[in-house]
């Protein structure tokens, strides 16, 4: 019975709210952990079974990141559950508490390499435009990568977005990048922004390698090589400089301001030059 209120809520994920192919995966992983938890449980979930799965959870020795990813695809299920009358009460599993972690962002020496970098072929030229992409506006890879020429304003400094769930905004993007994603766009008469040669969709893998083998070419190390890390670096001096939170939840795409603030754990005399910069006495006296 489970298994089939279970596919029914995949149907409705995918045919009526249209999550993407990932989301999907996670749930269907998570059902599968629930499944092999409890021994294949088929009975609607109580909250001595969800206890009962969150115990077996921890005996497995998963680490709780990971133990709390299967207990958000779980409580996605439960919503739909109890949003669809088969179960009484909404039920839903608490998070177990875990070490807040902040992701290491790319120092200004490490920055400074990457834009002093000097690409010679048409891939490197690429990806060093898609590099100062995401460093100039704080997005994601996926939403990078998925980006049409119909949705670049050049004139207004604007692009429009689609990111998780298929959820749409409108970002800045600075003159200079400007000047860089023009010349870009003049290498090229397909649609995608950023593709390949005959004009299809770029791997994530193959950006990511490359991504990676550059960062080691030029030094740096210390920190995570990835696209997540420049969106962190984006958003830590965004508001290293004094930016607005607010604004830059917006700009990230966070339906949570909790979300935000863990990509900016600025340190002691990060603040302390802020506030100088922001500070009544400062300005008036």
């Amino acid at each position: 019975m489970l298994q089939e209120l279970f596919d029914d809520f995949k149907k409705e994920k995918t045919y009526i709210n249209g999550v993407a192919k990932k989301t999907l995966t996670w749930y269907w992983c998570s059902f599968e952990a629930y499944k092999r938890v409890l021994k294949e449980s088929s009975e609607i979930p109580t909250k001595q079974v969800l206890t009962q799965f969150v115990i077996g959870l921890r005996q497995t020795e998963l680490c709780i990141t990971s133990c709390n990813n299967y207990i958000r695809g779980i409580n996605s299920f439960l919503t739909w559950l109890h949003e669809n009358e088969h179960t009484k009460d909404r039920l839903r599993i608490k998070l177990l508490k875990d070490e807040i972690k902040t992701i290491k962002a790319f120092s200004e020496s490490q920055v400074q390499a990457l834009l002093g970098w000097r690409p010679r072929t048409y891939s490197q030229k690429r990806l060093y435009t898609l590099l100062c992409f995401l460093l100039d506006t704080g997005a994601r890879i996926n939403e990078a990568i998925t980006l049409t020429r119909d949705r670049v304003d050049m004139d207004n400094l604007l692009i429009k977005l689609r990111g998780k769930g298929s959820k749409e905004r409108i970002i800045p993007i600075s003159m200079e990048y400007r000047k860089t994603l023009f010349k870009h766009l003049r290498s090229h008469k397909f649609d995608l922004v950023f593709c390949t040669n005959q004009g299809g969709k770029l791997s994530y893998r193959n950006l990511a390698r490359d991504f990676k083998d550059l960062g080691e070419k030029l030094g740096i190390s210390g920190v995570r090589i990835s696209f997540h890390t420049l969106r962190h670096t984006f958003a830590y001096g965004y508001i290293k400089s004094g930016g607005n939170v607010l604004y830059l939840q917006r700009i990230l795409g966070h339906t949570d301001l909790k979300m935000t603030r863990r990509y900016v754990d600025l340190q002691p005399e990060d603040l302390s030059g802020v506030h100088s910069k922001h500070s009544i006495l400062s300005r008036l006296r």
